[in-house]
């Protein structure tokens, strides 16, 4: 097996690369940074110039690559690193985590529809939304779903246990509110008291912080815990098997509790071991009511005990058991959760006395109801609270509601307290008073009872170890405040009683020591405050959770991470908060102020309903996924992998074809009103407005109000040909692209009264693009406006008016309900990282460098590129390029051998499905039915037809689907057929020629002879043609598909044969398209044959002279011509013509006629090379004047070196010289780049030299604009005009002058003889001045047309069975996908014979055609067709009517032995037949049926066309 090639990129051209390296032999990876392969042409509704559907041309291709088993797609991938050289390459790639399992995934969108997140379609290019887990589109490959993850949410990444507060957030706006509560419960069950009192860090980090107001996070978690507490009460399920392992807990807090939660769930009985004669720790006598409700905490804690967690009160460590104790009742493991009970010390004096309370203690009695009025009396009046943090304020505003004058006493600022700001605040507004930078230094007593305290003020000093600025004291700053109580908040610490019970766990600071939650005791485990000292609920929580985790290890011996699964944090630069929308932070409603004053009612009321929905509405999204895990519970294949990571794999390759493709560009000039108005879109937006599968269903509306738009305009170069926008070349495709979307629109919207397009040059320089253009204006109404778009403004009446300087300087302004921007291409930033790292060399702009005679070879050996990533340009180029960069890496990799166990390391052998015997089956046919989007479904009624097909004989099963050339389709089909046993397939949908391989690929993939397939063209028969006339397309429909079933029924099972091939190409033509051809030919290791009628090689190069840039092209033309002579495996034929061409796709026999020679070859393939030539002008006095001559002739005397060329001084060319106007409605392409490249050329021989250039569209394309842009920047004069007022050239008398010899340069052409000499003056109206100027020129220069060779193309054309278009060149197989192939197997078409185009073009189809013959020649054997001619010996009567007439030669009639003895019949040569059927409507005697259209099959399809 050849060494594989990687292909970067899967967009059309990667697609075809790949293809076209796999069908040589070659494996191929891949690689593609999206979901899917397809690429921008996935994203298109239409292509031009041919309209046609373009998922519908696409899907076939994108299957066939995609299924293909020598193809390894990796979608989701990037390469991250390009190692060693050619054949010797190591490719990094990053498979990027799908986070679902592929081999389980069957593309159901189940998930999809489950998912709460929606963001921007990618896809959609922001018209529409998607889900975080999502398909890019309906017909994608692979039919795989992916999860959107940026990273953590940057709330879950804040939060120690770490919650999916993302994930919970989103499904309350959704309205999902006990999901959202399953949520939190995968974490804690204590959603209501987390709500309440949880310092929420997760709003801290909040992506809505940039905006405005982080989101109020905690609110949220309680409302759905209130409504799960007001509602159902829904109870949490146990899935798990019971465990038979015993697990102690000591301390009913919220570590203990949580982590006997997170055993339950997992199966453990826990018991829990509480000293306190109540469950919940701090939460149940550390918090005061007015914060949480006990009801919330007792039912929440419930749900713990519910699950049979067992709850031991008034139960202490030491008095009531000890570890052995536990030990000996069966526990296996323990979990020391005993928190941080123990008040801290002041340390100052008098702090023994009566009045002076711990904190803890007076929460403690205040939360079980000890304190009474006996109490009260005893606090006194005035109270003192000592410390800044949350407890603190607990004990002030709790001492307030008992009717307390309270003051804090904290020895820093107010900006240095630790407690919570808003707790600081609403104690302010309940009263509480501060006393900041105050010291208590002794407590005042009298006769042992506290009369007040001694403080002395601070001031702030050098920051400490913190950070923070340490308090110093003030001298002589000492003074008392008078107090009946001091209640003491300066820290708590871990009781030490348990060392006596056996557990000395304890290190010096007097916290338990623990590592990972193993203590050193075995089986023993501590958490929580005991563990770290005193900490946050939130961090309890997270203790009891990876406590338990570690308790499941140590249990079940295992060593997963106890710390939750997370991602990197979410790259917030990455998140684009530009356009979020400000809105404020919902307000918490709270009971009034002399309530709060006076009791311990829960101060925060909770959010509404709607108020919550509104709330949870404003999460960003940032990291996309929110982590909720919806999709696992919808997933009925469980497929989803939440825990993937990135996976990196090292591929050794043999060469690599860089096609990554481009992004479109985002330097929109704002005054363009992009970004601000909603009915200003890009082209590419519009695109999927336009498209059927589009979030519009393709009906144009405005995005603002999803109004008709009744006038629409397009404005072209936006974002291109603007050195402002660091994009001054032309981005290739824009202007054709504009024309076809305004003609769609007409087609969707025929009620537009207005399409209007603004543009600088009409760059239709592709072939059949000028007949594209000029149907959008004359068919289609569409007005072309040249002018530069000053402005867009928004009026109030909501229309875009447009203000546009016309070429004279006029100003127009024009109202539109619509502007769609034509936006250019630009490098994808990523792409450049890449190339870079690659050493690949790019050029200013990011696009690869690929040297203009040797692409697609990149400046790394054996790195090719093709598409828009080495530039700008339109499908057919890339599709072109890629067969030339799949040549030449098939070049590299032919030498190359890897074992059979290093292919089976990513590649699977194709399994053979041995074919069913239906031919005693009873007929059972399937019927498949495609809506395509809207382009059938929206004009036939699809359920319609499919009630009615069902009611026909023989029909077991009918399906639509959105699209049935998708993958998923297809797969469905398989399912179906093997589900209903079904021996006969129709299927209605599209575009037969591509669809009818695919869908018979599928019957094959079953064990179906794929002749047993029909189908039905309900697109172009129905919907299209039948547009405004439902009824009739879906009348129409049924009758088209009842044929089909007709036909069917009477399908046989048909044959193919295997034919040798010949392995070698001819290829016709040797100029430079075809030496490049064969020289690719012989790179890949096959022979080549080029024959050229002339008695040199080179062709129309052989008359040019220097790139653009000075390069002579005569070397490069010489050095080919030098390679190709020296080539042993290319025989070469000059002076010889083609006399007989026979024979079939792989094994053609011609003979060749050189003079009275005839020389036989055989060959598998032909190339058709043969060139154009530039035509003669009849006008502008060219063969009158000897000063007028074409560019042709101008370069052959520049490339002869004619110093006489260096006197002129006035030099005027005119373009589209016999282009473009009646006869030749076409662009020759060159014309352009061809006079900015000779007008450099003549200004280097002569700076002074006045060149003025008379065009009618400067279609200086790609990167040629610079040339363009530079020409004008050196003085070079350029003056457009137009068609219906042409040029005038006319002679002037002068006298003879010392000069004269300057003025014809060189050798005398053929029309030079006759020609005279003379003065000349161009006549021309310049409309950027409004009038006619006048221009003496030395020279007159005609761009002449380029012209094909009608009559020997339609000798060429005869011989080979190939068509031509109206002008003479050869018509390709299909204008978008298949530019170098013809409909006839085995023949290609490359250079001029195709279309005008230039040098560079020229050698890149050559190779390209040399690509696509490598795969048919690279193969030993090829298949012929099952559809061809039969003839029933028992009826012929060999009168020869069926030889005369067959157009392939395929009939004979021989001598056939019978009995013994011969007789004479007809004989079909299978490897000829086309299965046309002309011999077989002309049979006389019905002797001769075509396979799979036989007179019986068609009988009955007429007869179900007649059935009523």
């Amino acid at each position: 097996m050849k060494k594989p090639v990687m292909v970067v990129g899967g967009g059309i051209g990667g697609i075809q690369a790949a293809h076209d390296l796999a069908e040589m032999g070659i494996p191929v990876f891949l690689v593609e940074r999206s979901p899917s392969i397809g690429g921008r042409m996935a994203q298109l509704d239409k292509t031009f110039p041919t309209n046609d559907c373009s998922a519908c041309i696409l899907a076939p291709k994108v299957t066939a690559t995609f299924n293909h088993p020598l193809v390894k797609t990796m979608t989701w991938s990037e390469v991250e690193e390009i190692r060693g050289e050619a054949p010797n390459f190591t490719v990094v790639v990053r498979q990027k985590a799908r986070y679902i399992d592929t081999d389980k995934c069957t593309g159901c969108e189940d998930c999809v529809k489950q998912c709460p997140v929606s963001v921007k379609s990618e896809f959609d290019m922001g018209v529409g939304n998607r889900k975080a887990v999502f398909k890019p589109f309906a017909q994608a490959a692979p039919n795989k779903v992916v999860i959107d993850k940026k990273g953590t949410s940057p709330c879950k990444y804040r939060c120690p246990a770490h919650i999916d507060a993302h994930g919970y957030v989103t499904l309350i706006g959704q309205r999902r509110f006990e999901e959202a509560l399953d949520v939190v419960r995968r974490v804690t069950p204590f959603s209501g008291v987390l709500g309440r009192v949880c310092v929420h860090p997760c709003e801290t980090n909040c992506t809505r912080r940039f905006v405005e107001q982080p989101l109020s996070i905690a609110s949220l978690k309680r409302f759905i815990a209130d409504a799960d507490l007001k509602g159902n009460r829904k109870k949490i399920k146990v899935a798990a098997e019971p465990k038979d392992a015993k697990v102690a807990i000591i301390g009913a807090g919220p570590a203990g509790l949580n982590c006997a939660y997170s055993l339950a769930k997992e199966g453990y009985r826990c018991t829990v071991f509480e000293k306190l004669p109540v469950a919940g720790g701090m939460l149940k006598v550390g918090i005061p009511g007015y914060r949480l409700d006990k009801k919330v905490l007792d039912y929440e804690i419930s749900l713990i005990e519910d699950m049979g967690v067992e709850i031991r009160y008034n139960t202490e460590i030491g008095r009531d058991f000890t570890l052995e104790d536990l030990k000996a009742q069966g526990f296996k493991a323990i979990f020391l959760a005993i928190g941080a009970h123990a008040d801290s010390k002041l340390g100052i004096p008098g702090e023994d006395c009566e009045g002076l309370i711990p904190s803890v203690y007076f929460l403690r009695d205040l939360n079980l109801g000890a304190i009474d009025s006996e109490y009260k009396s005893k606090i006194g009046k005035k109270v003192i609270v000592i410390g800044g943090g949350n407890v603190a304020m607990d004990s002030a505003r709790s001492a307030l509601r008992l009717g307390c004058d309270v003051t804090v006493v904290y020895r820093r600022s107010r900006e240095q307290m630790p407690a919570n700001p808003w707790e600081i605040e609403e104690a302010e507004e309940e009263g509480v008073k501060f006393s900041f930078l105050t010291s208590p230094v002794e407590v005042v007593s009298e006769n042992g009872r506290l009369k007040g305290l001694k403080c002395r003020r601070n001031k702030l000093g050098e920051p400490d170890a913190s950070g923070r600025r340490s308090p110093v004291p003030v001298p002589d700053s000492d003074f008392i405040i008078e107090a009946d109580t001091v209640i003491v908040a300066v820290g708590q610490k871990v009781e030490q009683d348990i060392k006596a019970a056996g557990f000395d766990v304890f290190n010096q600071r007097g916290l338990i020591e623990a590592t990972d939650m193993k203590t050193a005791i075995e089986g023993v485990f501590a958490g929580g405050d005991a563990q770290t000292g005193p900490a946050t609920l939130i961090e309890a929580i997270a203790a009891g959770n990876k406590a338990a985790k570690a308790i499941i290890n140590y249990l079940e011996g295992r060593d997963d991470p106890i710390e939750p699964f997370l991602l990197p944090q979410t790259d917030l630069s990455q998140v684009d908060t530009d356009c979020l929308r400000y809105e404020a932070r919902a307000q918490m409603p709270v009971i009034d102020m002399e309530r709060r004053r006076s009791s311990f009612d829960e101060v925060e009321l909770g959010y509404d309903e709607e108020t919550a929905v509104r709330e949870a509405l404003r999460c960003a999204d940032c990291s996309v996924c929110c982590e909720c895990l919806a999709c696992e519970a919808a997933c009925k294949a469980g497929a989803l992998c939440h825990r993937q990571g990135d996976e990196y794999v090292e591929i050794p390759v043999s060469a690599i074809v860089m096609c990554p493709g481009y992004d479109m560009t985002d330097r929109i000039p704002p005054e363009l009103g992009y970004d601000k108005y909603a009915d200003v879109v890009t082209a590419m937006e519009y695109e999927r407005i336009l498209s059927a599968s589009g979030p519009y269903g393709g009906h144009v509306k405005r995005p603002s109000d999803g109004r008709e738009p009744k006038r629409i305009a397009f404005i072209q170069c936006v974002g291109s040909r603007d050195f402002q926008c660091e994009a001054d070349y032309c981005s290739s495709v824009c202007c054709m692209h504009s024309v076809k979307e305004a003609q769609i629109t007409k087609e969707h919207l025929p009620s537009v009264e207005d399409i209007h397009i603004y543009y600088m040059d009409m760059r239709a320089y592709g072939k059949d693009f000028d007949r594209y253009v000029k149907s959008g204006e004359d068919k289609y109404g569409i007005k072309l406006i040249r002018s530069r778009v000053g402005s867009v403004e928004l009026e109030e009446n909501g229309m875009l008016r447009l203000t546009s300087i016309r070429p004279d300087g006029t100003r127009t302004e024009d109202v539109y309900d619509l502007v769609v921007l034509a936006t250019g291409f630009r490098s994808n930033p990523a792409t450049v990282e890449m190339l870079a790292r690659a050493g690949i060399k790019t050029d200013r702009y990011g696009f690869i460098h690929c040297d203009e005679f040797r692409a697609p070879a990149t400046s790394v050996e054996g790195i090719f590129a093709c598409g828009a990533a080495s530039g700008p340009k339109d499908i057919p180029e890339t599709v072109a390029e890629a067969s030339a960069a799949a040549s030449a890496a098939a070049g590299i990799a032919k030498s190359c051998e890897i074992s059979d166990a290093e292919f089976a390391r990513f590649f699977s052998a194709d399994e053979e499905v041995p074919m069913r015997d239906v031919s005693n089956e009873p007929v059972r046919m399937g019927v498949f039915i495609c809506r395509c989007g809207v382009n059938i479904g929206g004009y036939v009624d699809v359920a319609d037809v499919c009630e009615y097909i069902r009611t026909l004989p023989f029909v077991v099963h009918v399906e639509d689907s959105l699209y049935t050339c998708s993958v998923d389709a297809q797969k469905n089909m398989m399912d179906l057929i093997e589900k209903h046993n079904l021996n006969r397939v129709v299927v209605a949908s599209c575009t037969p020629r591509t669809h009818e391989p695919l869908f018979q690929s599928v019957l094959k993939k079953t064990g179906l002879n794929p002749y047993l397939f029909n189908m039905a063209n309900i697109r172009d028969q129905c919907s299209w043609v039948h547009m405004d006339d439902k009824a009739s397309a879906t009348r129409k429909a049924k009758e088209l598909v009842r044929m089909a079933v007709g036909k069917g029924l009477y399908a046989a099972a048909l044959q193919r044969k295997k034919i040798p091939v010949e392995h070698s190409a001819l290829i016709l033509g040797g100029g430079m398209a075809g030496m490049s051809a064969a020289l690719s030919i012989t790179d890949m290791g096959y022979k080549a044959i080029l024959v050229e009628k002339s008695g040199e090689l080179g062709g129309n190069a052989l008359s040019l002279s220097e790139t653009y840039n000075g390069r002579p092209i005569q070397k490069y033309v010489g050095d080919m011509i030098s390679r190709v002579m020296n080539n042993d495996l290319i025989e070469v034929y000059l002076n010889t013509t083609v006399g007989k061409i026979e024979g079939f796709v792989g094994n053609y026999k011609t003979t060749l006629v050189t003079g009275n020679v005839l020389t036989p070859v055989n060959h598998g393939v032909v190339i058709v090379a043969t060139g154009a030539h530039e035509a003669k002008p009849t006008e502008y006095l060219y063969g009158k004047n000897k000063s007028v001559i074409t560019q042709l002739e101008l370069d052959r005397r520049l490339q002869n070196g004619d110093e006489t060329l260096r006197g002129l001084k006035n030099v005027v060319m005119i373009q589209c010289v016999g282009s473009r106007e009646d006869g030749r409605m076409y662009c020759s392409r060159v014309c352009c780049n061809q006079a900015i490249r000779n007008a450099a050329a003549l200004r280097r021989l002569n700076p002074d030299v006045n060149i003025t250039v008379l065009y009618r569209e400067m279609r200086t394309y790609g990167m040629h604009e610079l040339n363009y842009r530079n020409e004008r920047q050196n003085g070079v004069n350029f003056i457009n005009y137009d068609i219906d007022r042409k040029p005038e050239v006319t002679e002037t008398e002068r006298k003879p002058g010392p000069n004269d010899d300057a003025l014809i340069c060189g050798a005398a052409s053929d029309h030079d003889k006759g020609a005279h000499d003379g003065s000349l003056r161009v006549t021309v109206f310049n409309p950027a001045v409004g009038s006619e100027i006048v221009l003496d020129a030395d020279l007159v220069v005609l761009a002449s047309a380029i012209e094909a060779d009608r009559e020997e193309n339609k000798k060429t054309a005869q011989l080979l069975k190939i068509p031509q278009t109206q002008d003479g060149f050869f018509l390709e197989a299909h204008a978008k996908l298949r530019p170098v192939d013809f409909a006839t197997e085995g023949v290609y078409l490359c250079g001029l014979a195709h279309s005008p185009k230039n040098l560079r073009e020229s050698l890149v189809q050559g190779r390209s055609a040399a690509g696509r013959a490598a795969t048919v020649i690279s193969k030993d054997y090829i298949e012929t067709e099952g559809t061809i001619a039969r003839v029933d010996g028992n009826l012929c009567t060999a009168c020869g009517t069926c030889e005369r007439i067959c157009p392939y030669g395929a009939v004979e009639v021989q001598d056939v032995p019978v009995r013994g003895g011969t007789v004479r019949r007809a004989v079909v040569n299978e490897a000829l037949c086309k299965g046309c059927g002309t011999c077989s409507a002309n049979c006389r005697c019905g002797a001769i049926d075509v396979g799979g259209f036989s007179d019986r099959q068609i009988v009955n399809e007429i007869e179900y066309l007649l059935r009523k």
